[in-house]
């Protein structure tokens, strides 16, 4: 898990400087081998993808931890919910890792991100809740991507 953050958390800083103007590739699918059916995704690419000769690290923005489990996968999705991860992953560990959780007021998943923000408290376990007007769409994330990766560039020292 800390070895996904931190390469997380690297690809993320390249983003920064260009985290508000690119293109974003909305709708795409593939057939998941993991989870046995297909998976929705979207590809954000910088503005000058298509004319730079330069090579792009890839940066994951999970999602999906409270979507309902299809297929007979509720193990596995259950076993990898944050909510449960918390009860489950030496507190210690959890404390090493820098959570940053944003979600929109209009969000359908509003309500699992609160838990999850009130559970973390509760534990005490250090993270950023952002909480900004919008709904579960690109201009929401959009506007909120360049300060989510000022905060996850924080991670890096030279």
């Amino acid at each position: 898990m800390k070895k996904y953050l931190s390469l997380l958390i690297f690809v993320c800083l390249v983003f920064v400087s260009v985290a508000q103007h690119g293109k974003v590739l909305e709708s795409l699918v593939f057939n998941s081998q993991i989870v046995s059916y297909p998976v929705k995704y979207s590809v954000y690419l910088p503005s000058d993808y298509e004319t730079s000769d330069r090579s792009y690290p890839v940066l994951y923005l999970l999602h999906g931890y409270s979507e309902k489990p299809k297929n007979g996968v509720s193990e596995r999705w259950k076993a990898n919910s944050p909510l449960y991860l918390l009860d489950t992953v030496d507190k210690e560990q959890l404390k090493s890792i820098r959570f940053y959780i944003d979600c929109g007021d209009d969000d359908f998943l509003y309500k699992g991100n609160s838990a999850l923000h009130v559970k973390m408290r509760d534990l005490e376990i250090p993270h950023e809740y952002r909480v900004r007007n919008g709904g579960h769409e690109w201009p929401y994330w959009r506007a909120g991507l360049y300060d989510g990766l000022q905060f996850i560039s924080k991670s890096f020292h030279r």
